[in-house]
């Protein structure tokens, strides 16, 4: 298998572009695994978060499928006119920085109310696991190892909210800002500290089933997120209307 090497200057549309090109020639066939992402990565010259943004953008196509602690397969055989697929929308300056954040701040806030109406012991005994594990990076990890414990309790925060089309968005929304938070806080990792207190309130008040404890503390922190990756503040984001999920509850 030959693989062209990605300019720094081209981001995940290239990487789309490149990995659609190996699906049209059956590199890898329907129900196949790809190659893990640190592998994938290195051979097309780009990064891991780079090559995710791509990754989610098949996946949304329906031409990959994400397998929990697996990999990502080929869910189809690619079809004729494949390069129709859509890469996300660039990030580019302030105003696409405070456009990203507007989107997560809005599912992580309705992820949280729901997450604390779902309260059951298991969901916040598993996001103590998580915040814990973020404290012990915190103390020794560096920056890198931080917001990957964060990626997890996030994602486990949107797994407790009961909607698994949530739980989806939220991964690619976070997918893409995670590169615009890695750089803040290598420029910054005083900023780790209260993002560490931010999620010791939220699994306080999930634990406490409290949705509108859970939402003022998700508003904080999205606050502080914004401030970090230099997005404008928004004004009383915790007093928008959240949209009405359909959640399980047991």
């Amino acid at each position: 298998m030959v693989l062209r090497k990605i300019g720094r200057r081209k981001l995940s549309d290239a990487v789309v572009e490149e990995l659609t090109r190996l699906l049209e020639r059956g590199e890898w066939k329907p129900g196949e695994r790809l190659p893990r992402e640190a592998e994938l990565a290195s051979r097309l010259g780009v990064s891991r978060n780079t090559l995710r943004e791509a990754l989610y953008s098949l996946t949304l196509a329906g031409i990959l499928e994400p397998r929990q602690g697996a990999g990502t397969f080929v869910r189809g055989g690619p079809r004729p006119g494949f390069p129709c697929v859509s890469p996300p929308p660039r990030v580019e300056g302030a105003e696409g920085a405070a456009a990203l954040a507007e989107t997560r701040a809005i599912l992580e806030l309705a992820s949280a109310r729901a997450a604390a109406g779902n309260s059951r012991a298991a969901v916040w005994k598993g996001l103590h696991r998580r915040c814990a594990a973020m404290d012990e990076a915190l103390r020794g990890g560096g920056p890198e190892a931080f917001l990957e414990q964060d990626a997890a309790f996030h994602q486990a925060l949107a797994g407790a909210a009961g909607n698994p089309f949530m739980a989806h968005l939220l991964g690619i929304v976070r997918a893409l800002i995670a590169p615009l938070v890695m750089e803040a806080v290598r420029l910054r990792p005083e900023a780790l500290a209260p993002f560490q207190a931010d999620h010791e309130r939220l699994v306080e008040a999930v634990a406490a089933g409290d949705p509108k404890a859970a939402a003022a503390a998700m508003a904080r922190h999205m606050a502080r997120v914004r401030e970090a990756i230099g997005a404008p503040p928004e004004d009383e984001p915790a007093c928008r209307p959240m949209p009405r999920l359909c959640c399980s509850r047991s």
